[in-house]
């Protein structure tokens, strides 16, 4: 049986946080995985909780675009590169 999920991610200064907004854990939505800023993920759950296209997301996060950490401060990048 396979999960819906519905993932998220944000940049909170030390990399990506990945969530599942369809799931809560203590009021908050669950963590997925932490992707640091050198691009390693962490995985938060069992991988063999996630299906395969949830985790090809995260994957393609971590090895993306180097995008921005903030709207305000453009120059400011997610990874370090």
């Amino acid at each position: 049986m396979t999960i819906k999920r519905k993932l998220g991610c944000a940049s909170l200064g030390n990399g990506l946080l990945v969530w599942d907004s369809l799931s809560l854990d203590a009021g908050d939505f669950q963590r997925i995985a932490h992707i640091n800023r050198h691009r390693r993920i962490n995985w938060s759950i069992d991988l063999k909780d996630l299906a395969p296209e949830y985790r090809a997301q995260v994957e393609a996060w971590a090895t993306g675009p180097n995008v921005s950490a903030s709207t305000t401060q453009p120059w400011m990048k997610v990874f370090a590169e």
